[in-house]
């Protein structure tokens, strides 16, 4: 599934990218002219690390929709109060993650919460 997200964000960076080439012939050498609102769409999308794609793949986890758009908005929060290393808890699992790289460095699901710690963070948020 992470791969699923990853390769989407490609897709939509592959579409920015387009926008900008197809901008460079309309426009006939003038300044690349590209929807603000693409890149923005863009830069909000989680990445997820190599480790997390692993963690998700090994443990079987399946990430909803639902479920990504609620650490998607953590994530929001926690980047206005100047977060930089967080765990986001959505429903029984804990997202560690980059706020500064907007990457999910690793997936903890609830058989593997118990008896562990998360260290070198500077916010938790509940979603």
């Amino acid at each position: 599934m992470a791969r699923l997200l990853n390769s989407t964000y490609i897709q939509g960076l592959k579409s920015v990218n387009n926008n900008i080439d197809n901008s460079n012939k309309n426009n006939h050498g003038n300044k690349p002219s590209v929807a603000f609102e693409n890149v923005l769409e863009n830069e909000k999308k989680l990445k997820f690390s190599a480790h997390a794609q692993k963690r998700i793949e090994s443990r079987r986890m399946e990430i909803k929709e639902e479920e990504l758009k609620k650490v998607q908005e953590g994530v929001k929060k926690l980047r206005e109060k100047g977060c930089r290393d967080s765990v986001v808890i959505a429903k029984n699992r804990a997202y560690v993650i980059s706020i500064k790289n907007n990457t999910v460095v690793t997936i903890v699901d609830e058989p593997n919460l118990k008896d562990n710690l998360f260290t070198n963070i500077d916010s938790l948020a509940l979603v």
